[in-house]
């Protein structure tokens, strides 16, 4: 399946919200995003509808099976950037790839990608 545009989203991490969880992970305070922070701008609520309207059929279910960032400039708190997602389908074994386009004024800043595994829940061999 070729890839499809899901949108482009502004996204941004408040300097608090970003402090609460450097201190829950134990991490030093920065103002820079944590590593995994784009993660979190990917899971939004309306990227997770658009993906899952790329999988249709009721009885297949998604499982994390990896992420990759791939940074060009360090991430920071209050900075706004444009995420631009496109998502593809994959046969053999079915999986769902989502990535995400990270950029400010029009530079790339990072690139995201989040690869699900589908899987049946009918008991039958994977979807």
């Amino acid at each position: 399946m070729s890839s499809v545009e899901i949108g482009t989203f502004a996204v941004s991490a408040a300097a608090a919200e970003v402090a609460a969880f450097r201190k829950a992970a134990r991490l030093d305070e920065s103002d820079a995003l944590p590593f995994t922070w784009p993660i979190r701008w990917m899971a939004r609520s309306d990227i997770r509808a658009a993906l899952t309207a790329l999988v249709p059929e009721p009885d297949i279910v998604p499982f994390h099976e990896s992420q990759t960032f791939d940074y060009a400039a360090p991430l920071r708190a209050g900075a706004t950037y444009a995420l631009a997602v496109t998502a593809r389908r994959e046969s053999a074994p079915d999986r769902l790839v989502a990535e995400g386009v990270l950029s400010a004024d029009g530079a790339r800043v990072a690139t995201i990608e989040t690869v699900l595994r589908l899987f049946s829940t009918t008991g039958a061999q994977d979807a």
